[in-house]
């Protein structure tokens, strides 16, 4: 979704649909005797009226000087605004402004009154004021004014919570003028509490939390609206911030739905901040819950694989690592084949200069990568996993390129940080009893001897910053007996190393989900499939089952044809837990029926349920292999 241009503190205009100024009002905006423009000591007068008191004239007298206070408030500088730059008198006009419109209009009865209840304001007039105020509240000194006026944020916060109610009651289809009055409003309030959140030494995230700021927020958090998405999402990571126990708090199902959801749908910065706060979610206990419940390790390892965006891809790899600490998540990862995608970050790029190459122009996304195979290298499964991809060889490689930088670069922190994170994940796979033969020719006799003293699964990356810097410090002529010894282990140059997927008919084989006697089924996607799709694919040798397929092309034809409406009725039977007939084919003597569930299919939120679906396939195909298979014996001997 390409809405990146829509982003800012509010992107779409705030003004009303008649807003309109001339070349004159902004040439008077620009007069550096700040409120001349506007005559501050009338709209002051104008604002002492209560709003039910007023006539039509002073009525459309007030609404142009706000309007004229918005323009002057948007193009003057914040330092004009807070007076450095401006005469002492208007500083005082404006906070003595800013003091009426809060006290006297947003806390009035009329201003907080439900839209089209008797009595309450006017949707312009409402929208202009918080548009005033929005503008007022970029300036530090006007947040600390605000909270001086007894009961004005929990004013906003019931304004916020009763406009988010309306506007999640209200059916977009209507939208008639007081619609996009209500959802202009609703977006102002919103970004007044983003700045309010983002403001921690003036605004007590208590304080908010208090006023159930937070559960506005979340209410609203499935918008498309993207004005108002990002001042919901800016608030809520600035509340997660504070503490671990505010981010308990915003912990839901919906809301790690939608904001996974989000960093897999919409384009920067929209994901980069829910990437943010879905890693503050990640790391308390029941947000990994519910991201594992959502099958996010699938959706994680999907966004590693095809993203070029540093920030979503580092984001990934922290949420990632966050659920690694879950055996069931590590089994998981493993099991649908994490680890090469993990490698494939740390493949040297030949054609680039060393200092270009990712590996370290991304020093923060190469860390991630070494810690996320640091916790898959703690038992013989995943250790043997990184060994048969080649992960010796790939992070031994990271740590003698780091000898191709100069003295001074080799010092820099990023290097340093580096070479101890691969430090780390060798010392673990060390630590497995079959790897330790690989390591007795890597590394010289002294180097050897204080990898050993580390201990076996020392978490602690502080404990391998020493080794990282002798091994910076140690003479060029040591490491190239070190790039030696690797390229004995290097199992691409041997022509040992893990074969290339499989491809069949623009399949992609991903796993061996189950096998019979004569038919196996394996999950699949698609070569070019964006929405990365799950598919079963069962694959039959009509060679070997002659019994059941025939002899002859014709009957082998006939057969196919045959299973395929066998299937075909079955797909018929609607049920999101169904499997369903997709398309079959012949190649190589070999018949390939696909199967998918019509819930997934052309769904762009399939990728959340990919884990689940792949057990359902587990379960289901065995069944379904034994099942046809038998069937197909009873049927020949009958």
């Amino acid at each position: 979704m390409k809405q990146s241009e829509l982003f800012s503190t509010h992107s779409r205009s705030h003004a009303c649909p008649e807003r309109h100024h001339d070349h004159e009002n902004r040439e008077c905006g620009a007069d550096n005797q700040g409120l001349s423009f506007l005559e501050a000591s009338s709209l002051i007068s104008l604002l002492r009226q209560a709003p039910n008191t007023e006539d039509c004239d002073n009525l459309n007298a007030e609404h142009l000087a706000l309007e004229e206070l918005a323009v002057y408030l948007t193009e003057q500088s914040r330092d004009d605004v807070n007076s450095e730059n401006g005469s002492r008198n208007t500083h005082f006009a404006l906070r003595d402004v800013f003091s009426m419109l809060v006290r006297r209009r947003l806390m009035t009865r009329d201003y907080t009154a439900a839209p089209a209840r008797e009595h309450a304001a006017s949707p312009r007039c409402v929208l202009r004021v918080l548009q005033c105020v929005r503008l007022f509240l970029r300036e530090r000194a006007f947040v600390s004014e605000l909270f001086t006026i007894e009961g004005a944020v929990q004013t906003l916060s019931q304004q916020y919570k009763q406009y988010a109610s309306i506007y999640s009651r209200e059916p977009p289809e209507t939208k008639g003028a007081n619609y996009m009055f209500r959802t202009e409003i609703l977006s102002e309030i919103a970004s007044i509490f983003k700045k309010l959140a983002s403001e921690w030494a003036a605004c007590p995230s208590q304080l908010l939390i208090d006023y159930d700021v937070h559960q506005t927020a979340l209410s609203l958090i499935s918008t498309r609206d993207a004005s108002i998405l990002a001042s919901v999402l800016v608030t809520l990571n600035a509340i997660c911030l504070q503490t671990e126990k505010c981010a308990e708090l915003v912990v839901c199902h919906s809301s790690v739905y939608y904001v996974l959801l989000i960093m897999c749908e919409y384009d920067a910065p929209f994901n980069h901040i829910a990437g943010k706060l879905l890693q503050m979610m990640s790391k308390t206990t029941e947000g990994k819950n519910e991201l594992r419940r959502l099958g996010s390790v699938s959706v994680l390892m999907s966004l590693i694989r095809r993203s070029s965006d540093q920030a979503i891809l580092e984001s990934s790899l922290r949420i990632l690592g966050c659920l690694l600490s879950d055996t069931l998540a590590v089994e998981e990862f493993r099991d649908l084949g994490g680890v090469p995608i993990l490698l494939a970050l740390l493949i040297p790029n030949s054609t680039a200069r060393i200092s270009d190459e990712l590996r370290f122009q991304q020093p923060a996304v190469t860390c991630l990568v070494c810690s996320a195979l640091t916790k898959l290298a703690t038992d013989d499964v995943g250790s043997r996993q990184i060994q048969d991809f080649n992960g010796f060889y790939l992070l031994g490689k990271l740590l003698t390129d780091t000898h191709d930088f100069s003295m001074e670069e080799r010092s820099s922190r990023p290097i340093c940080e580096i070479s101890a994170h691969a430090f780390r994940v060798l010392r673990f796979l060390f630590s497995t009893a079959h790897n330790r033969k690989t390591f007795q020719h890597l590394f010289q006799a002294e180097m050897f001897g204080a990898f050993i003293d580390i201990g076996h699964y020392m978490q602690d990356i502080r404990m391998y910053r020493h080794l990282a810097h002798a091994w910076l410090s140690m003479p060029s002529s040591l490491v190239k007996i070190t790039l030696s010894s690797l390229e004995d282990i290097n199992a691409d140059r041997r022509g040992t190393g893990p074969k290339p997927l499989r491809v069949i008919h623009g399949y992609v084989v991903d796993e061996l989900l189950g096998t019979g006697a004569f038919a196996s089924v394996y999950r699949v996607h698609k070569e070019k499939d964006c929405l990365n799709t799950v598919f079963a694919m069962k694959e039959l040798d009509t060679g070997i089952d002659r019994d059941t397929f025939g002899e002859s092309l014709k009957q082998v034809t006939a057969s196919v044809g045959r299973v395929a409406m066998e299937i075909e009725i079955l797909s018929k039977l609607e049920h999101p837990n169904i499997v369903n007939y997709h398309e079959s084919f012949m190649e190589n003597n070999q018949l390939y029926i696909i199967m998918v569930r019509k819930a997934l299919m052309g769904n762009p939120f399939c990728m959340l349920f990919e884990t689940f679906f792949v057990f359902c396939f587990k379960f289901c195909w065995v069944e379904f292999v034994s099942i046809h298979e038998g069937a197909g014996r009873r049927s020949k001997s009958v």
